[in-house]
């Protein structure tokens, strides 16, 4: 993966890990975190990787293992994890029966809703909350005067 540092405005490459080269049924997403820094999400069988951009030991940029979770899916027969998107600090993963999110700050794997389609593509629409709705906590117009009608 080619990367262009805009603080230092220079490129490194960046190989996939190897230990999951060759890797059969090995799905990944290259994303963000939250902080906006580089992270890679693979998952192999239900096991989910989380690695960062990190220097080493020896000065040399690559991805080093930040964090490990494991999926305990209610079924085996058929089922397998696969990582779609990694996008503002979360990993979007689904398996047949499920959509799930992996916070990558706590490493909080959620389920979110079951996944009652089946799509060859699926990518998950992520927007922000409507500021009429955001810090209101159930009231749909901020109250000004001191009176309202509730």
């Amino acid at each position: 993966m080619l990367t262009l540092d805009m603080a230092t405005m220079e490129f490194y490459v960046f190989e996939l890990p190897p230990y999951l080269k060759g890797q059969q049924d090995c799905f990944f997403a290259v994303g963000e975190t939250k902080d906006g820094e580089p992270c890679f999400v693979y998952c192999i069988g239900f096991s989910i990787g989380v690695l960062k951009d990190r220097v080493g030991d020896d000065g040399v940029k690559r991805w080093i293992l930040v964090g490990m979770v494991n999926y305990e899916a209610e079924s085996a027969n058929g089922n397998r994890l696969q990582v779609v998107t990694v996008e503002g600090g979360f990993a979007y993963l689904i398996t047949t029966e499920m959509v799930l999110s992996l916070c990558i700050e706590t490493m909080e794997l959620e389920k979110l809703f079951p996944r009652t389609f089946y799509a060859l593509h699926f990518h998950p629409y992520i927007m922000a909350w409507p500021s009429s709705l955001v810090g209101n906590y159930r009231h749909f117009a901020i109250i000004q005067d001191g009176v309202g009608n509730e």
